[in-house]
């Protein structure tokens, strides 16, 4: 079956138009003329089934969070961070996945999430990250510890009063 020159063309702008495809120039596009667009919309979904962005929705509803306290600008990590503290313990799983970033201003991140939410699982994770080798994070991540105040909490503080560097103390 020939697919109808409309839906052609809207594949071919589509392709084009895609990350990483060539810069599509007026002269090497094909005229169109007398498009009913919203028919060729029509036709081409019946043609190539559902755009991925129909598929979106299945993951997590905090995964944009989670992604944004990667982001540098601080309007946009500060709102993810405030997103996740209210979500609560159930992000601290995918949360800690970046624990491991290697970004340290990011691992300080998770930590003052995780530190917020509290609880031993928040303390798990503030505990885990105040190891770091990154003399700034265990530094954070020692002040946090008294915000977090979960199982194990006050023990690593001890252990952080003792540590050979005096930011650490």
């Amino acid at each position: 079956m020939a697919m109808p020159t409309r839906i052609l063309h809207l594949v071919l702008v589509a392709a084009l138009a895609a990350p990483g495809a060539p810069a599509l120039h007026a002269e090497d596009a094909p005229p169109v003329q007398g498009v009913d667009v919203i028919q060729a919309v029509k036709d081409l979904k019946a043609a190539v089934g559902p755009l991925p962005e129909a598929k979106a929705g299945k993951g997590k509803p905090w995964e944009q969070a989670i992604a944004g306290i990667t982001d540098p600008r601080a309007d946009v990590h500060n709102e993810a961070m405030a997103a996740l503290i209210r979500r609560g313990p159930e992000v601290l799983p995918d949360l800690g996945v970046l624990a491991n970033d290697p970004d340290w201003q990011v691992r300080v991140r998770v930590a003052t999430v995780a530190a917020s939410i509290g609880g031993d699982d928040g303390t798990k994770l503030v505990l885990g990250i105040s190891h770091d080798p990154d003399r700034r994070v265990r530094e954070l991540s020692a002040l946090l510890l008294g915000r977090a105040r979960g199982a194990g909490a006050f023990a690593r503080l001890g252990e952080l009063l003792r540590a050979s560097e005096p930011d650490i103390r």
